[in-house]
């Protein structure tokens, strides 16, 4: 989609709420804004370049331009992103189907913060131990047909909302419709081993491609936001669900 939210009022050093008016939505906290209107480039200050193979440009829910993935295409963004205690990532996407969505490579080369589909329900676990252990015990969201296009957003916190808990909260369309928890160690995150750590540990972020977990799938998404620092509101979400669709 093209750019819409370029700076201006509300972008005070991601001190207070989101922008107001037409020029911006939703800054406080905005890491990467991925418009995809015929590059791959991340579209705030952060300024990052994604990789991207077996990917084309094609048209958007919106009238602009969207990024299509194949079964065996991706993309890559060289940092971990959402590899944070309190964290954001929204994007609309197209036609979900089974199969492997995005996922965080570790610095051990082990995966984290994976979404996948599986049975036709969205699946989010945070720890590379419960994806590798107890990936079909993990629970999955609850939530209507993906068919067509929708706004998905994952909002998630690590010992927050619950002490020694991931609290992960699934928004489709601007409306929030499930939670889902995960236990994970407080202490084994702040030891710094490899090994046992996830937060802080990613160096690259991959949409499309598969894990050992999920086959890959055809993919086609628009409007990738990662809000890196904290969990957006549900006032937010539908903020930007207003704003961009």
């Amino acid at each position: 989609a093209t750019m819409k939210g370029s700076g201006g009022e509300g972008d005070n050093g991601g001190e207070t709420g989101g922008g107001t008016g037409d020029d911006n939505v939703v800054l406080n906290g905005l890491y990467t804004y991925f418009t995809f209107n015929g590059e791959t480039k991340d579209q705030t200050d952060t300024g990052l370049t994604a990789t991207t193979n077996g990917t084309s440009f094609v048209n958007s829910y919106d009238g602009s331009q969207a990024l299509k993935m194949s079964a065996s295409g991706f993309l890559a963004i060289p940092e971990g992103l959402i590899d944070q205690r309190n964290m954001s990532i929204s994007f609309w996407v197209k036609d979900l189907y089974d199969g492997h969505v995005f996922h965080v490579v570790k610095s051990n080369n082990d995966n984290a913060f994976t979404l996948t589909m599986q049975d036709g329900a969205l699946k989010f676990i945070a720890t590379s131990y419960h994806l590798n252990h107890q990936y079909s015990n993990c629970s999955a969201f609850m939530h209507g047909s993906l068919n067509g296009w929708h706004m998905i957003t994952l909002t998630s916190d690590f010992n927050t909302t619950t002490y020694a808990t991931v609290t992960t909260k699934l928004y489709v369309d601007g409306v929030f419709v499930d939670v889902v928890t995960e236990d994970n160690n407080p202490f084994s995150e702040s030891e710094g081993m490899s090994d046992q750590k996830n937060y802080n540990a990613g160096i690259k972020f991959v949409m499309g491609s598969s894990i050992k977990q999920a086959n890959p799938t055809t993919i086609t998404i628009d409007n990738l936001r990662v809000y890196k620092y904290r969990a957006i509101t549900a006032e937010e979400v539908k903020q930007i669900y207003e704003f961009e669709k």
